[in-house]
């Protein structure tokens, strides 16, 4: 997220969709979708055979895998374990949602994604997603906007795209 807001504000790139709060000089962030987020663990981890939600005090005994600092996942991920009092034993950093998941099907540890990025992994039997009692972690992905920038041909395109397809609300629809 850090570096993507970076890369808007320094006019690197022409559209920004990111997953955590910006809060970088001169971008505007617009609300665009609600992320859910799943703990995954190894489709044989001892949590894909439990009955019902795990007590999220499981976790601490868990390598948790993790992003890097700066990422908006990372963050929100953080912030809710936090609040429910959550404080994981072990941490093992990681720079991309596909390492994440690769690491805990390999057995590595446990973690907590966006519901959209696993769905071939659940598709295929690699990975199992278990609730956790009285916690739901959502948060809301964001499009970066830079004001007064005119945009390139090929990004007012992509934006048009993202729009026809209902993945972004049209300008103003937010």
């Amino acid at each position: 997220t850090r570096d993507i807001a970076e890369q808007m504000a320094s006019q690197d790139i022409d559209i920004g969709l990111v997953e955590g709060p910006v809060e970088e000089r001169g971008l505007v962030a617009e609300p665009w979708r609600t992320d859910i987020m799943r703990l995954i663990v190894a489709a044989d981890h001892p949590f894909s055979e439990a009955p019902d939600a795990i007590d999220p005090k499981g976790i601490e005994s868990e390598t948790l895998i993790v992003r890097e600092p700066g990422s908006g996942t990372r963050e929100v991920v953080a912030r809710a374990l936090a609040a429910h009092g959550i404080e994981p034993g072990r941490t093992l950093e990681v720079g991309s949602t596909a390492a994440i998941k690769q690491s805990v099907v390999a057995g590595l540890g446990i973690s907590i994604v966006s519901a959209a990025a696993i769905t071939d992994q659940l598709r295929l039997g690699q990975l199992k997603t278990v609730p956790i009692r009285k916690m739901t972690i959502e948060r809301t992905l964001w499009q970066l906007k830079l004001p007064g920038r005119i945009a390139a041909p090929a990004a007012v395109a992509f934006e048009k795209m993202l729009h026809d397809r209902g993945i972004i609300p049209e300008a103003g629809a937010a």
